[in-house]
């Protein structure tokens, strides 16, 4: 009898060894009885039986992480696992480890189930995918992916194999922000470049305005400011800087947390010239600079031919630029940024990587371009080009600051944000992310020509003069600015949205705008050939306001042409 009790330890001992060896744990990895089709299999004991697919349109982290993965089965097996992007051919037998945005139906329904704060690990039969909205999340969606593969890995086993129904979920980004129980928690958007944003539905300036007093005693420094109905804190502590704002025609409330800019966010006035708005040939798709007292200046957009361009056009600008300001050295206190697109960002760019850049100061540069995954969710190939312009931007900013020692900051502007330059103050109106979450319920298409619809609105104010600033706003996102601030958008003059082009806003929008002036980006020959000629959405707007507008500025044929705000 005893000897059967030690036989039957023994037995059981080394029954715990090999489950210790598959690494199982509360059911969730392969046990060594888990037979081929319950088993997600990386490696049969000869080759690799996995692929790893990566979106046809892959950010960088979704390419990090799929290298990592890739990393390590090749230390674990001596063997490099294929890595392809979702629209090549699946073999029939094959295994598919998936990293990121890709179009698998598991991939879809993780999209449709995650919060923007949460990363998963999940199995579906022969797919398993990584997932997250966020970049963090990514990575740590391929921490835990190591972990798990590594507590199957034994020395004795042949085979590298996880249960196919793992489900694997945790957060990546934790709100610092206290609990805010006045509305409807609905998502944590990652906004790009460290920047969070809390959406709320079914809230009140009430509720907003209790909390926000709270956070007096939690060490922040609180500003507020309205415009209509809205209301607008902005939260500063330590380095970082939130944003909190309630929207009344939706009943809406954001928080955004972000990074504190190094760099001042106003300038006193001083000098004595004349604040005043130009037009630019150079720079013919946003042709505006303004210029104020101190003759330093604020340029909106910029576009260059590219595809055409010497460098000519870049030193025409510069010349118009020398003749605006008075001086060959160039102190260009902001330079805003509408969205990403090339006809915006590309005359910044060319001219930091100039011989001209030696003899520009440039201060900041503001903007807020959505996350790559974010621009990766438009649905439209060219938009994840676009995004690098904007990464493009941000080298050659860095570029600059080494190369001349220059200070330049590049800032992330959130809705609420006010800027004071020499005596002007800027109001940010809209960002992309007062879009949301109409773009993203996640599995949601964003509506509204692409990035356009990411474009800033700002709001101008000298004096009392009042401009109207829209980049390339299309008829969705003019219906959401129009409903966010109804007859505060009066103004003296707007800047007709996206060209004029299809679509360049609603008439309705402009129309509360009741400006007197409108700014087009044409000379007025072309306006009447290309605008009302073929009627496109500006000959729209133009019929609309015909009797209200008091003037039309176009651009001047053959000079830089002055608007004055006196």
């Amino acid at each position: 009898m005893k000897g059967k009790k030690r036989w039957a330890v023994v037995l059981l001992l080394l029954f715990v060894g090999l489950l210790s060896c598959t690494g199982k744990s509360e059911g969730e990895q392969a046990s060594a009885d888990t037979t081929a089709e319950e088993a997600f299999l990386l490696f049969d004991g000869s080759s690799i039986r996995c692929s790893i697919v990566i979106p046809k349109y892959y950010s960088d982290a979704e390419y990090s992480a799929a290298k990592r993965v890739r990393a390590l089965l090749k230390s674990l097996t001596g063997i490099q696992a294929e890595l392809q992007t979702d629209d090549a051919e699946v073999a029939a037998d094959s295994y598919e480890l998936l990293i990121g945005s890709t179009d698998r139906p598991v991939t879809r329904e993780l999209k449709e189930a995650l919060s923007y704060g949460d990363y998963a690990v999940q199995g579906r039969g022969r797919e398993l995918a990584l997932f997250s909205w966020s970049e963090q999340g990514l990575m740590q969606a391929t921490d835990e992916l190591e972990r798990l593969v590594r507590d199957v890995v034994c020395e004795k086993s042949k085979t590298i194999a996880l249960a196919s129904d793992i489900n694997r979920v945790g957060t990546a980004v934790e709100w610092e922000l206290p609990k805010y129980s006045g509305g409807d928690f609905r998502e944590l958007h990652d906004c790009g470049d460290g920047a969070y944003m809390a959406y709320f539905a079914n809230s009140d300036a009430a509720s907003l305005a209790r909390y926000v007093n709270s956070l007096a005693a939690e060490g922040y420094t609180i500003s507020t400011h309205s415009l209509g109905d809205n209301v607008f804190y902005e939260l500063n502590k330590a380095r970082s800087r939130c944003f909190a704002y309630y929207t009344a025609a939706f009943g809406e409330v954001r928080m955004l947390r972000d990074v504190k800019p190094e760099v001042a966010l106003q300038t006193p006035q001083s000098g004595s010239a004349e604040t005043a708005l130009f037009t630019s040939l150079a720079n013919d798709k946003a042709p505006y600079v303004l210029c104020l007292s101190d003759n330093s200046l604020v340029i909106f957009d910029g576009h260059v031919y590219s595809d055409r361009d010497t460098g000519e056009q870049v030193r025409t600008f510069y010349r118009e630029l020398v003749h605006i300001c008075g001086s060959e050295e160039i102190r260009i206190t902001a330079w805003f940024l509408s969205h990403a697109h090339a006809d915006h960002t590309n005359m910044l760019n060319r001219l930091l990587t100039s011989e001209l850049a030696d003899k520009l100061t440039l201060e900041r540069v503001i903007c807020n371009v959505a996350s790559s995954a974010d621009m990766g969710k438009l649905g439209i190939p060219d938009e994840v080009a676009n995004y690098g312009n904007y990464t493009a931007v941000l080298r050659n900013v860095q570029s600059y600051n080494r190369q001349y020692r220059k200070e330049a900051a590049v800032i992330k502007t959130h809705t609420g944000e006010v800027f004071r330059f020499g005596g002007v103050t800027f109001e940010i109106l809209y960002t992309h992310e007062d879009y949301l979450p109409r773009a993203y319920p996640i599995g949601g298409s964003f509506k509204g020509n692409g990035a356009n619809s990411h474009s800033l609105v700002m709001r101008m104010t000298y004096g009392e003069k009042v401009v109207l600033w829209t980049g390339d706003m299309s008829d969705e996102m003019s219906e959401i600015v129009e409903d966010m601030y109804g007859n505060a958008l009066k103004c003296d003059i707007v800047q007709v949205g996206h060209h004029g082009n299809n679509t360049c806003g609603k008439p309705s929008f402009y129309l509360k705008c009741d400006p007197d002036i409108l700014l087009w980006t044409w000379d007025q020959r072309s306006f009447e050939k290309y605008v009302l000629g073929l009627n496109r959405a500006g000959a729209r707007v133009y019929e609309a306001l015909a009797s209200r507008v008091s003037e039309h500025i176009f651009l001047a044929g053959d000079a830089v042409r002055k608007v004055s705000l006196e």
